[in-house]
């Protein structure tokens, strides 16, 4: 099947089902073993599937316990995994719980993490906080900073041996800057010849994927969702989501069962849902996206324009995306004051700090998402006072562009 099909009828067979169209919801916390040797060899297993029986999801093997896995969690992950063209998926009870599961599971005290910035700001105050207080390192690289620029500082590191993972996001949260796959590919062959260790790669890919990116594709190790975002698309769930190789993902599976991350029933059950409208849904948000980015190209109270499609042709992100997704963020001229007009006038766009919803959203990243980081970072990021993040849609696009005009009037002129 193509993969769009798989979303909708992929390892699913309702003959399993007392032939319900859809898979049922499976509230139960536990399953009732065979025999005492069957539960013998499950718990042997720890919960983590079998080679064999990962590619036999429409008769999965005997279940032990839900926090390890469950049907509704089998099917959604299997949709996911063959959409992606990964090995398999594993989703989470959110965006942060699969974060901080893969750098539970992948980092030790004293590695170091090389990442791009900006980040997302929950991730950031992750890095920065506990995982620095556990021993991890940082080094962070701007997507502009050449190769040559990033192994001399490297070369330069005490603990230049350490370097245990590449951590990006790309197009970034807010301020949407991209970053080059290849140049990703390079920096870990180059850090393996110096350390003679390959760091892993893995990639945020929540404002793009899995629909317009899949990062798997360019050689990348890991691919990591809020599937509260696009996946869930209707902003009445948390949820999260990593796409990765067999092997990793069942070292992973382990971590998160012991963390107690695993997505419930209720969540595999409505991320399921939700992504056999995804492609539908981030191509009609996409649509809206390029007409409002040509309506804030003309305001003059939009000192600058951050969204992907305006790239130079020959950029990297375009032979690496076959999209530019439905987030943009424009900078008002008036800082913080004139983006608190804007936000406080907004009649039909939501002000709410999540996206990928089927309703448009905007927010001030600065005082919301990214106020956990320190201010000087933030100047540095990019992330101004006078920047509005705006996730879009796909209500009529005409409706958003005199939302959009209304508001930008009141924040230039003061009057609401």
């Amino acid at each position: 099947m193509k993969p769009s099909t798989e979303l909708i009828d992929g390892h699913y067979l309702p003959s399993n089902s007392r032939n319900a169209v859809k898979m049922p919801l499976y509230l139960s916390s536990n399953y009732v073993f065979n025999s005492a040797q069957e539960a013998k060899e499950l718990f042997q297993q720890k919960g983590v599937q079998s080679e064999e029986n990962d590619n036999d999801h429409e008769k999965p093997a005997g279940m032990i316990y839900s926090r390890l896995e469950h049907p509704n969690l089998i099917l959604a992950e299997s949709r996911l995994a063959a959409y992606e063209g990964a090995d398999a998926a594993l989703f989470f009870e959110s965006g942060m719980a699969a974060i901080s599961t893969l750098f539970m599971g992948m980092l030790a005290p004293g590695d170091t993490v090389l990442h791009t910035s900006p980040l997302y700001g929950g991730t950031d105050q992750l890095l920065r906080g506990l995982l620095q207080r556990w021993g991890v390192h940082l080094m962070e690289y701007a997507p502009h900073e050449s190769m040559e620029e990033i192994i001399a500082r490297i070369e330069g590191m005490k603990n230049t041996p350490s370097i245990r993972m590449i951590y990006v996001e790309t197009p970034a949260n807010p301020t949407l800057q991209t970053v080059d796959f290849g140049q990703v590919m390079e920096l870990k062959a180059r850090i393996g010849r110096l350390t003679s260790r390959l760091p892993v790669t893995s990639c945020d890919n929540t404002l793009l994927g899995p629909v317009f990116q899949k990062p798997l594709q360019h050689g990348i190790d890991i691919g990591i969702y809020s599937a509260t975002k696009f996946l869930g698309g209707h902003s009445d769930l948390i949820a999260g989501a990593l796409v990765c190789s067999r092997d990793t993902a069942n070292l992973l599976r382990g971590v998160r069962s012991q963390m107690g991350g695993t997505a419930s029933p209720h969540t595999s059950w409505l991320i399921t849902r939700s992504m056999e409208t995804l492609e539908l849904r981030m191509e009609a948000s996409q649509r809206n996206a390029v007409q409002i980015v040509e309506f804030l190209k003309g305001q003059p109270q939009v000192q600058q324009l951050f969204y992907p499609g305006l790239l130079p042709a020959d950029h990297p992100h375009h032979g690496q995306a076959s999209g530019n997704g439905s987030l943009l963020s424009f900078e008002l001229r008036g800082g913080q004051t004139a983006a608190f007009r804007f936000l406080d006038s907004l009649g039909l766009i939501r002000h709410a700090v999540s996206l990928g919803g089927t309703e448009s959203m905007a927010c001030h990243s600065a005082t919301t998402t990214h106020s956990n980081v320190p201010a000087e970072i933030r100047q540095i990021y990019g992330v101004s006072d006078g920047l509005i993040r705006l996730s879009v849609g796909i209500e009529h696009v005409e409706d958003l562009i005199a939302d959009l005009r209304q508001a930008l009037k009141a924040a230039n002129t003061g009057a609401h």
